[in-house]
């Protein structure tokens, strides 16, 4: 019977994380495929094995590290973080131009801002550093409200306590 639960929870976690609501799902782990070709195995005690074997391997790979479960929340976190970076190539962050390149602005809040060659160094809540490209008319104050967008021209904006100045990510 419990077997039966531990299935049906890692189908129903591998149903939502790769759902259509999702941008497009990464590519399907051969972990995973094991263990939905399970479903195809209609004799109980076969099913059963194959389960075992499948959900076995799973949960070897997840102890030494070579796979993680992870939910459509830790993803999204992880973009906002990375916001201003290219996400090509990463699989995780979904298929094409738009899953690639992610959120077209980051809504944010100040947590540092210094001086540094006659602009800005702006930390933001999530983490990433950003620099003013032009003189910045403000003092950047901790916990003002922040939000960088993509701009047409392959560059950032960023509307800081009301005032709009080019950026770029530096870390």
């Amino acid at each position: 019977m419990s077997r039966d639960w531990t299935f049906s929870g890692l189908a129903l976690l591998a149903w939502a994380v790769a759902s259509p609501a999702a941008a497009a799902p990464p590519p399907q782990s051969p972990l995973l495929g094991n263990l939905i070709k399970c479903e195809d195995v209609m004799e109980d005690a076969p099913r059963l094995a194959c389960l075992d074997a499948a959900t076995r391997a799973i949960r070897e790979a997840a102890a030494a590290g070579r796979v993680a479960l992870v939910d459509r929340e830790k993803v999204e976190g992880a973009r906002r973080s990375l916001f201003g970076f290219s996400l090509r190539g990463i699989p995780l962050f979904g298929e094409g131009d738009q899953a690639a390149e992610g959120p077209s602005e980051l809504k944010s809040k100040v947590t540092s801002a210094r001086e540094a060659g006659g602009g800005w160094l702006i930390t933001l809540r999530e983490g990433g550093t950003w620099a003013t490209l032009e003189p910045l008319a403000l003092t950047p104050r901790v916990g003002t409200d922040a939000v960088v967008r993509r701009n047409g021209f392959g560059g950032y904006m960023m509307k800081v306590a009301g005032r709009g100045v080019r950026v770029e990510r530096r870390r």
